[in-house]
C-alpha cells in the first residue's frame, strides 16, 4: 500500500485518474514497471555490480577445490619427518629407532666425550622435561583408617597437587 500512496501525488495526476479507474489495471502496470526496474538494476554493470554470470552463487564456496588433499601444514610434515624410522648401530647391535631418538641420542654421546654445547643441549632437554626436579622415588602411607570421607578427600587433593607416586602400604 505505501507503493501506491507514493505514487499518487498531484505531481502525477494522470497515474492518480487511471488508478480511480481500473485499480487491477493499474497494479499490473506497477507490476511490470517494477519488474522491468528489477531488470534493469540487476544487468547494470560498474563498481559493486559484477556481471551476472560472474557473480557468486548463494550457498557455494568460492573455493571450489579447496585445500587439495593430503597436504599437510608444517607442524604435520615436521611430525612425520620426526617419526620416520632409521636403523643405527650402538656398539655390536643395530636398532631401528625414530629420527627424533637418534637425535636425542647423538645429542647426548656428544655430551657423554666433553662436547660443551652438546651438554648444555641435554640438559636443557632434560631440564624442560622435568626429569632434573628433585621428587621422591614412591610414598609409603601408613593406616588411614582414623581420617573421615573430608580429610581424606583434602589428603587426596594435596597429593595430587604435590605430584609424588603413591604406592600403597602393604
Amino acid at each position: 500500500m505505501e507503493r501506491v500512496r507514493s505514487r499518487r501525488t498531484a505531481a502525477n495526476p494522470e497515474l492518480y485518474a487511471e488508478e480511480l479507474r481500473d485499480p487491477a489495471a493499474y497494479e499490473r502496470r506497477m507490476a511490470e514497471q517494477d519488474k522491468a526496474k528489477a531488470r534493469t538494476t540487476s544487468s547494470e554493470v560498474g563498481y559493486c555490480k559484477p556481471p551476472e554470470h560472474s557473480r557468486w552463487i548463494p550457498g557455494q564456496s568460492g573455493n571450489r577445490l579447496g585445500r587439495p588433499a593430503g597436504s599437510h601444514n608444517l607442524r604435520t610434515l615436521v611430525q612425520r619427518i620426526f617419526a620416520a624410522k632409521i636403523r643405527i648401530r650402538l656398539g655390536d647391535t643395530i636398532r631401528t629407532v625414530t629420527r627424533l631418538e637418534a637425535a636425542v641420542l647423538a645429542s647426548l654421546n656428544n655430551a657423554m666425550k666433553g662436547d660443551h654445547r652438546a651438554i648444555r643441549e641435554v640438559l636443557s632437554i632434560a631440564t624442560s622435561l622435568g626429569l632434573m626436579d628433585d621428587q621422591p622415588q614412591k610414598l609409603v602411607l601408613g593406616n588411614l583408617s582414623s581420617f573421615t570421607n573430608d580429610e581424606l578427600i583434602e589428603f587426596r587433593s594435596l597429593l595430587i597437587k604435590a605430584g609424588p607416586k603413591t604406592v600403597p602400604s602393604k
